[in-house]
């Protein structure tokens, strides 16, 4: 019984010492990063460049009017070096609702029959949706609307139990 009170004796001062070892440690870490937090301020403080220091938010004026002029030059510089074929393209990518998609009437006329088949069954599965959906982005523009306000219509009027 002696033995296990001098070995928890002994185990509990060699808890203190390291808890105390432990606490120095944090100590210098704390000393030594404050200390690098100031050197590093101080360095940055000195050897900021203009962009940087606008990142950071440290000089809201940073830049003048000049540099800012400099910057849309080189962004205009690098718009006029794109090559101008790529420039049309994502121009009329831009412009255009859809390629013009080229759909017979047989085509059309299956689609009508699919939504009125829809609305005679009262609803339609997930994937038939889907599918429908597929179908209808392929039609011309008018058409496209056209089929989509019909079968809208008919989700909301309550005639076909499904989702869109």
């Amino acid at each position: 019984m002696r033995i296990l009170i001098g070995l928890s004796i002994v185990q509990t001062l060699l808890l203190g010492l390291i808890g105390l070892r432990v606490l120095a440690i944090d100590a210098t870490v704390d000393t030594v990063a404050d200390t690098s937090l100031d050197v590093l301020a101080a360095t940055s403080r000195t050897s900021q460049t203009p962009a940087a220091s606008y990142a950071q938010g440290a000089h809201a004026g940073a830049y003048d009017k000049a540099d800012i002029d400099a910057i849309r030059q080189v962004i205009r510089e690098e718009v006029a070096a794109l090559p101008t074929a790529a420039r049309t393209a994502q121009a009329r990518h831009d412009n255009a609702d859809t390629p013009a998609p080229v759909v017979d009437a047989q085509f059309t006329a299956q689609l009508q029959r699919d939504v009125e088949r829809f609305i005679a069954r009262g609803g339609a599965d997930d994937a038939a949706m889907a599918d429908l959906q597929i179908k209808i982005a392929r039609l011309p523009k008018e058409e496209r609307a056209r089929m989509l306000s019909r079968l809208t219509k008919a989700m909301n009027a309550g005639e076909i139990d499904s989702t869109f």
